[in-house]
């Protein structure tokens, strides 16, 4: 079950063209880091395959949030702010994040 959910969001990750991202992809990439870094409780009740799927899903997601920040602006030394330990920070860059998505899908209208 757990390798099955984590496997979808590897599938629903991957499909993800961080090119032209948008608010609904980058929340999903968001959602994405905290099913990988929680799949289902503690990692000495997982399964080889769930803790394999669930650290592929968090490299998969970090490389395309990277990628989604760049497209839209963020400089090389801003985006390890989407990843920082400290809650405020962290939630400060991703509303950031979520409006540079927001200022670039605009701008293409």
């Amino acid at each position: 079950m757990i390798e099955q959910r984590l496997r979808e969001w590897l599938d629903l990750v991957s499909a993800i063209d961080c090119s032209q991202p948008t608010v609904q992809q980058v929340r999903q990439l968001r959602s994405a880091i905290a099913v990988a870094n929680a799949p289902a409780g503690p990692t000495d009740q997982l399964s080889p395959d769930a803790i394999s799927h669930a650290a592929e899903l968090l490299r998969i997601s970090e490389d395309k949030i990277r990628q989604a920040a760049a497209a839209v602006g963020f400089s090389d030394a801003d985006q390890p702010l989407l990843f920082a330990a400290e809650y405020e920070t962290r939630a400060n860059a991703w509303y950031a994040l979520e409006a540079g998505v927001w200022n670039a899908n605009a701008k293409r209208i």
